[in-house]
């Protein structure tokens, strides 16, 4: 079971393994039930994380298995004055429809469904992203160029497809700030700034945290 609703996903009765993957489009052609009543989840993302409960009936008594799934994220140091790309790890097709979000309610980029047209929208949040925002037409990628502290926080991309499929992704971007040496080269406020892009990992092999609870 799955989330706080705690929904079926798959289950073992006797000789029979069946998976119920067509209830949450997210699980679609990713479990697998092995012989042991183990669960594999194949090409994670971050959808897939939360709570996981597994309820064992044997000789007549119930017990259970609680799970909690995280995913770690991969550091990518930037400086201060670079273009930051977010990368969709995508190939756009011409029914795709691409949204990125800054924060939950600030659309700031899109491609749109049917005819590719891609637009910006950098004058929201007072044009804090005016001038610096590019889309790259082949994949979908997000650049901020002369990236600055005011642009650090969770944005997030959702690329819709035919037939209903979606692929999210969100990235949270976060600045450092150190003192410098003497022999450093100071910038106007007198601090070495450093920026870092924290990515969401997707992928399976990049499973990170499985924290089983009994």
């Amino acid at each position: 079971m799955f989330g706080v609703e705690e929904t079926l996903i798959a289950q073992i009765k006797g000789e029979n393994r069946e998976t119920h993957d067509v209830a949450d489009e997210r699980f679609r052609d990713r479990l697998k039930l092995e012989d042991s009543g183990s669960l594999t989840i194949s090409n994670i993302t971050t959808e897939h994380t939360g709570a996981y409960k597994a309820q064992i009936i044997s000789r007549g008594t119930t017990s259970y298995k609680k799970f909690k799934v995280a995913m770690l994220a991969e550091y990518l140091p930037v400086r201060k004055v670079d273009d930051v790309t977010l990368h969709t790890d995508s190939k756009i097709q011409r029914c795709d429809q691409i949204r990125w979000m800054f924060g939950d309610k600030n659309l700031i980029a899109e491609i749109k469904e049917g005819t590719g047209e891609m637009a910006t929208y950098d004058d929201v949040l007072e044009g804090r992203f005016r001038g610096r925002l590019k889309l790259d037409e082949q994949t979908g990628s997000l650049t901020i160029t002369n990236f600055r502290t005011d642009h650090t926080g969770l944005y997030k991309m959702k690329i819709s497809r035919s037939a209903g499929k979606c692929k999210n992704k969100s990235f949270d971007v976060f600045a450092r700030v150190a003192m410098v040496s003497e022999d450093e080269e100071m910038n106007e406020n007198g601090v070495n700034e450093s920026l870092t892009v924290v990515k969401s990992l997707l992928n399976g092999d990049n499973l990170d945290l499985v924290n089983e609870q009994n």
